[in-house]
Formats: C-alpha cells, structure tokens, sequence
C-alpha cells in the first residue's frame, strides 16, 4: 500500500502509464476521471508484430525499461502498463519487476486490474467483447479462466491485424462498442467484460449496465478503479458504472 498526500496538503499524486504507441484513448478516458489532485502522465512503447513468445518479451521488457525510466523522472507515485494483451500474454511476474525497478515506484498491470476487479465483485462467469481477433481473444480467454474465470462467449473485431488496423481500435464508435457488448453477452454471464485501453468505453458503461441488469468492467475503468485503491486516493466517479461508484470518496 502507498501512503501519499492529496492536493489539499499541497502534494499533487501522480500516476505514469505505459501505453503502446498506437493509443490515444487511455489518456482521454483517465483525464476524464481524474479527480482534483490527481494527475496522470503517459509514455509510448513500440508496437511488435510477428515475434515469437520470448522475442516479444525480450523486446517489450527493454521498451518498459525505457519507458518507465521516463516516468520515474516525473516522481510518479505508481506506474500502470496500460496493455490489456500483453500484460494478460506475459504477466506480472515478467513485467512488474523491471517496470517498478526503472521507475523507482509500485506499478501495475491492467490484467491484474481486470481479475482483480471481478474477483471484488464475486464473478466467476463472464462475456467477454474486444477490438480483438479470435486468436487473441482465445489467449486472453486462457488468461482469465486460468485466473478462475469462465468465458461463456467473447466475440471481437479482428483489429489486431497490422498497424494501421490497430490504429482504427481507438475509432470504433462508442455506438459500436455498445453493439458488439449487446450481440456479446449471453444470460449466463455474470458480468460483461470489454477488453482494451484503446476502446472507447466510459459513455456504454452505464446504459449497458441498464440494459443488461449485470455489471460491466472495461480495461480502463479497472485499471483506474486499481489505481485508486493502491494509492488510496478518493477516486468515486459516478455516470460510469458500478466499479466506479461503489470507489470510496465524494
């Protein structure tokens, strides 16, 4: 647990996140939630494509390294690596250490968010939706059912094609992220997860939940939820679902 200072003692909190240079909707959806006192600062890694496992993972912790060295530059209090699907491929236990030992901070990943998330809220079943290919999602699939979750479905929209395909991740439409939530869930499923940082999610949260009876967690709100209660930091947010409301503060 860290123990910090708001704003009211003069202290600004500041949080780095690591997200692949392709992403420009983590930042707009983590400035919209943060409070007073709370900042948050990015930093870019290279995308790879076409690597093998241990390839990937030589070259991402060297692009970590780099990054987190950045931000620690900006005395953060914590840093996030803000990558649904190679925080589920890899880990915490690869990638924690070198992103907190450059940064000189506590970090986090967002698939220790998501799980962290829906074992708060006792779900053990979920559908799941994505920007996703059917590869992918199988992977991230594997991830959480060897976390104790059951996927009862996951569809997606094969994005993850090449760079110019994963650049069109943060344009999907918040209508067509809702559409591919609804043709997703099944009655089955406990709650409905959206998987990215680059998915445009905040607006569908709550008229999902409405519409579905279930909760509904997305990359970037567990990610943010986590922060908050790592920090701690009065992070209640309402207009964006459950686990945002249910976060202690005004």
């Amino acid at each position: 647990m860290v123990t910090i200072e708001n704003e009211q003692s003069g202290k600004m909190v500041r949080v780095g996140v690591i997200v692949p240079q392709s992403n420009t909707t983590n930042e707009i959806e983590f400035n919209r939630l943060a409070r007073p006192g709370l900042s948050f600062h990015f930093a870019r890694i290279p995308l790879h494509t076409d690597l093998s496992h241990k390839n990937h993972l030589d070259s991402l912790s060297e692009d970590l390294e780099i990054a987190a060295t950045h931000l620690g530059s900006c005395d953060c209090d914590l840093v996030v690596f803000g990558c649904t699907s190679d925080s589920m491929a890899f880990g915490d236990n690869a990638l924690l250490p070198v992103i907190s030992s450059a940064a000189g901070a506590p970090a986090l990943t967002t698939a220790t968010a998501i799980t962290s998330t829906l074992a708060d809220l006792n779900i053990t079943r979920i559908a799941m939706a994505s920007p996703y290919t059917e590869e992918t999602n199988r992977k991230e699939s594997a991830f959480l059912e060897g976390a104790g979750f059951k996927v009862v479905s996951a569809a997606g929209l094969s994005l993850n094609t090449s760079f110019e395909q994963i650049k069109k991740m943060s344009r999907v439409t918040a209508d067509e992220v809702y559409q591919l939530a609804l043709s997703v869930n099944q009655d089955n499923a406990e709650a409905l997860l959206i998987c990215c940082t680059d998915f445009n999610t905040l607006d569908v949260i709550e008229p999902l939940e409405r519409e579905l009876g279930k909760p509904v967690v997305t990359s970037n709100t567990a990610t943010y939820s986590l922060v908050m209660k790592r920090l701690p930091f009065p992070g209640k947010r309402t207009g964006y679902g459950r686990i945002l409301s249910d976060l202690p503060g005004q």
